[in-house]
């Protein structure tokens, strides 16, 4: 790729200012944080929610309007070709040790 089809990418190497920041800034477990994320996925697992375009799509931007970067990763999830192949799979929430100490007390 050559500067002119990317005229960000050499001036952020060398540190000088961009039109907008080229990075993609937010992966898989940052995007968790947003509140965009949960109102775009609502209850919609998060499988299913790989699966669907119109959803995949709008929670891959939501990063990139937010902080106005020039990239994305596409959200998706390693699983997502297991349920293709029509194998049962699911991906359930994560229990913090933390969380599971304080219900043993």
């Amino acid at each position: 790729m050559t500067s002119e089809t990317s005229p960000g990418a050499p001036s952020a190497g060398t540190r000088r200012p961009t039109a907008a920041p080229p990075a993609s800034v937010v992966h898989a477990a940052g995007r968790l944080a947003l509140p965009e994320y949960h109102a775009v996925r609502g209850p919609t697992a998060i499988l299913k929610a790989c699966l669907r375009s119109d959803l995949a799509a709008e929670i891959t931007l939501r990063p990139v309007c937010r902080h106005g970067v020039d990239a994305a990763i596409v959200f998706s999830d390693n699983m997502t070709r297991l349920a293709v192949a029509r194998v049962d799979v699911d991906l359930l929430p994560v229990v913090s040790q933390a969380k599971e100490a304080a219900r043993c007390v």
